[in-house]
């Protein structure tokens, strides 16, 4: 199963920015259900910064997830709080994902 949903350009970079904190995280060290969360969010980090580097910058753009990479992105919204302009953004993210997950 596929969750759709739509992003703008800032939305991406602001969920780039939340998922970099997982680049300097050692795989070595964890649990292998702390193991399953990172690699889930690796693979999210990669969709959304190969997203970044093709989408036009003016323009919103459709995206695709498999369920469970959408579960895991609601977890790090909910999770993370980033403050400034990207805010709202991530907060209409999580409002466009919520309905979709239940």
């Amino acid at each position: 199963m596929r969750i759709d949903f739509k992003l703008t350009r800032p939305t991406v970079i602001a969920v780039n920015v939340l998922l970099s904190n997982y680049d300097i995280v050692q795989f070595d060290g964890l649990r292998k259900n702390e193991k399953i969360h990172y690699s889930m969010r690796l693979e999210l980090r990669n969709i959304f910064i190969k997203k970044t580097m093709s989408c036009h910058p003016a323009k919103e753009f459709k995206m695709k997830l498999n369920y469970y990479l959408a579960e895991e992105l609601m977890k790090v919204l909910t999770e993370y709080f980033v403050s400034g302009h990207y805010n709202n953004g991530l907060e209409m993210l999580k409002n466009q994902l919520h309905p979709k997950l239940l």
